[in-house]
């Protein structure tokens, strides 16, 4: 009698944890984040660095709708730095004297967009996604002649031609997100980003890291 007492008490400490365990878990779930990522540009011109923020909110058990806004401060394309390395060495020969010509084109960029992640682990997987829009701007760094600095001139006349462009971006990428507390998670990732510029498209890839605060 006393051993079926045990055992009916033991059964019923089971079912009591395994019923509360899927509820505790629920509790301790991320229902949102937001946090800010820097990395690295490349695949354009040349070589540039990057600046974001990002947050996001759970509507599935691995699904989070995300929104992020950021600065790219270079994605001039590959063809077009050539373009410009072409006039710079033409200019040169035509004018008998040295010319300096230096040519960016940072993007200010916003976008909306899903985030898959799974896994119950510290280290989970994402892939991620989104459409928005992109404000790409021609600036003149440097432009100078037989060591005359013309870089203001230069602007000023570009001011003229619309250097400025707001142009559809699609973007996607993955990585892997760690938990560093309960309360922070950071996250390694790719990803390549589409700016539908006029002929030629701009075309961004990045590698990138994010420190995210956590909302339970």
């Amino acid at each position: 009698m006393r051993f079926r007492t045990i055992h009916s008490i033991g059964v019923g400490l089971l079912v009591t944890a395994l019923a509360a365990a899927p509820a505790a878990a629920q509790d301790v779930r991320t229902q949102g984040f937001i946090g800010g990522l820097g990395g690295a540009t490349f695949g354009t011109a040349s070589g540039s660095g990057m600046l974001g923020v990002q947050g996001g909110y759970r509507i599935g058990p691995e699904l989070f709708v995300i929104g992020e806004f950021g600065r790219m401060m270079d994605v001039l394309p590959g063809e077009l730095g050539d373009m410009v390395d072409f006039f710079e060495e033409e200019l040169e020969d035509e004018l008998g004297a040295p010319v300096t010509l230096e040519v960016t084109a940072p993007a200010t960029y916003g976008f909306g967009g899903v985030r898959w992640t799974r896994g119950m682990g510290r280290a989970k997987p994402f892939v991620e996604g989104g459409i928005g829009v992109a404000r790409v701007k021609l600036e003149v760094g440097e432009a100078s002649f037989a060591g005359i600095d013309l870089t203001d001139l230069v602007n000023d006349q570009l001011e003229g031609e619309e250097p400025e462009t707001t142009e559809f971006l699609f973007t996607f990428g993955g990585g892997v997100n760690l938990a560093l507390t309960d309360a922070v998670s950071a996250d390694a990732g790719y990803r390549f980003t589409r700016i539908a510029t006029d002929d030629p498209n701009v075309n961004v890839s990045a590698i990138y890291g994010a420190v995210k605060i956590l909302f339970r």
